[in-house]
């Protein structure tokens, strides 16, 4: 077994090579054993390491290639429809007690040349482009010219040769200038291309191509576009050009064979994330000399060591790290991750799908992003620290975690934060002033009594004043928003408004919607909530004070097979005059005097 890599590939001069193979021959050096068991996969040749060689010569044709490992990439030489003949000779060091081997056994190779495309004019004429008519007549090798009927071949086109289940490998001629998008999309049996090293690349152009493992990139690439490695599941290694300046977001999305990524000292955009979902990733780095970005514990890292832009399963967030960036750690193997002091944010989706099983956050912590943990199934149990004091929307959604305390310092809990946890139990503090729509959706709730209404306001339900609120997980999903409750001369009022400024926890009944659109009502989003006032009768609500009533009630209820009551609430009715409900005008509750 050895260890595959990309090979650099260098003709040897011939006065090179003889001053160093005659040296070598003036010695009385044991000479290495001759290579055996060459043989060709994929247009790479491959022959038995040989013990104490310092490398390899390659003889394809009677022409000389050196190689620094047991394996001779030779996919930009097979450009013609030829035979080829190869043999390799091993050598040992410069000054060194071995000599060089025997030359090995020929082997020859006919690479099969795929038929079935053509070329046409560019739609606007400015050169040439390849194309496929019937993708099953693909089969094999392509490989593109220079010229094809005396013309030049300028562009592979859009979608050129996407669906080609036969296609296996391609060689294109440094006259290429362009590939299009999609261009090799879904060919599940293509292994290698050498690219032109002139071609501009556009997005998508490798997307699903499962069984992608060697790829020459132009060395006057630019730009990595969108998607460029969608989903190439084969794909172990790159090296991406020197002189490359941004990495579009998903370049190498679910690369998960991928084990290294080293980027050049010329990207100065990385547009998060570049390595979406690649869970084999093992080391990242970045050339010295880039002015933008450094690398240190297989993280890479502005500039200034502040803020993490990717994260791989072996990275470790060094000392002075302020922020975890956005998607850092997407979809990632990580059980286990240290924080280390200092951090104040954790990006939006960065640990997105993540295998985390806990987390312990800084004391310096501020801000837990847009669905930062979403996802991540195996999450059972998190620390919050005291500093605290956003939690955005969907931060911890779907995830397992069964206890959770919210430190005192939290002021702002948003929508869907902890939603979809079938076990979760809460301590709420008095602190929170803002709780977003279904944001402890299914959960048990523990609130500290002295806080829990702010003084002034009403709710359906006297329970919510007490110590232990146990909901049944139908109630809880529906979390009071888009509403701004206040109080004018003892009595309350709520107004319809387009941003949800402080909002609570109610019976259950959900109020309206922030906006008139039907697709944006929940289950419950008919409703508008309940007040209460002791030793008062609520009627419904109107426009004005002591108004007429525009929004009144009926009381639902529903019981089991024995009779015996399982729910009560109170829906709006009309629903349609709910929808119609003007954003801004203020509504005022009725109120009937108890007997």
């Amino acid at each position: 077994m050895t260890t595959k890599r990309k090979i650099g590939i260098a003709v040897l001069t011939v006065a090179a090579a003889g001053m160093l193979f005659g040296m070598v021959a003036c010695s009385e050096a044991e000479n290495l054993k001759q290579p055996q068991a060459l043989h060709i996969e994929n247009e790479i040749l491959y022959w038995d390491e040989v013990e104490n060689a310092e490398g390899y010569l390659v003889e394809v044709n009677g022409e000389e290639y050196e190689a620094e490992e047991n394996e001779f990439s030779f996919i930009k030489i097979a450009v013609d429809p030829q035979e080829y003949t190869f043999r390799v000779q091993a050598y040992g060091p410069l000054y060194g007690e071995y000599g060089n081997s025997a030359w090995s056994e020929e082997v020859s190779y006919t690479p099969q040349i795929a038929t079935g495309w053509s070329v046409r004019q560019t739609a606007d004429g400015s050169g040439t482009e390849v194309y496929v008519e019937d993708p099953a007549q693909v089969q094999g090798k392509v490989v593109i010219p220079a010229t094809y009927g005396g013309v030049p071949v300028t562009n592979i086109a859009e979608n050129a040769f996407k669906d080609c289940a036969g296609l296996t490998s391609v060689v294109m001629s440094d006259n290429i200038r362009y590939i299009g998008k999609l261009a090799f999309y879904k060919c599940p049996s293509l292994k290698s291309v050498y690219c032109s090293d002139m071609a501009e690349l556009a997005e998508n152009i490798f997307s699903e191509c499962e069984s992608l493992e060697q790829v020459h990139l132009p060395e006057t690439l630019k730009k990595m576009p969108v998607r460029t490695f969608y989903m190439c599941y084969s794909l172990q290694e790159i090296t991406l050009p020197e002189g490359l300046e941004e990495m579009s977001n998903s370049s190498f999305l679910h690369c998960t064979a991928l084990r290294e990524l080293n980027v050049p000292a010329s990207v100065t955009s990385i547009r998060a994330p570049v390595i979406l979902g690649c869970s084999g990733l093992e080391k990242l780095t970045v050339e010295e000399g880039n002015p933008v970005y450094r690398s240190e514990g297989n993280c890479i890292l502005t500039i200034d060591g502040e803020e993490v832009i990717a994260g791989c399963e072996a990275s470790e967030i060094p000392q002075g790290t302020k922020r975890i960036g956005e998607k850092a750690f997407y979809s990632t193997t990580l059980t286990q991750l240290y924080l280390p002091e200092g951090i104040e944010e954790i990006g939006e989706e960065a640990f997105l799908y993540s295998a985390l099983t806990s987390v312990e956050f800084p004391k310096t912590l501020k801000r837990v992003g847009y669905r930062a943990y979403y996802y991540s199934e195996q999450l059972e149990e998190v620390d919050l620290p005291y500093g605290l004091e956003i939690i955005e929307s969907g931060a911890f959604q779907n995830t397992d975690l069964v206890r959770v305390t919210i430190p005192y310092s939290v002021r702002e809990i948003q929508s869907k934060a902890f939603y979809e946890i079938l076990n979760l139990l809460v301590t709420l503090p008095g602190s929170v002033e803002t709780i977003g729509s279904k944001a402890f959706c299914r959960a048990t709730i523990y609130t500290s009594a002295d806080k829990t209404v702010p003084e002034g306001w009403y709710i359906a339900d006297p329970k919510l004043q007490n110590l232990h609120i146990d909901w049944d997980w139908r109630y809880v999903c529906n979390v009071v928003y888009g509403c701004i409750f206040g109080n004018e001369d003892g009595f309350p009022y709520v107004q319809r408004t387009n941003v949800m400024e402080r909002v609570f926890l109610d019976s259950g009944i959900m109020a309206g919607v922030t906006n008139l659109e039907f697709d944006a009502l929940s289950e419950y989003g008919q409703e508008i909530i309940v007040p209460y006032r002791e030793g008062y009768t609520f009627k419904g609500w109107a426009t004005e004070e002591n108004g007429e009533i525009v929004l009144g009630y009926e009381l639902f209820t529903y019981k089991n097979m024995y009779g015996e009551v399982l729910l009560e609430y109170y829906s709006t009715f009309p629903l349609s005059t709910l929808i119609a409900l003007e954003d801004g005008l203020m509504y005022y509750p009725i109120w009937e005097k108890n007997n």
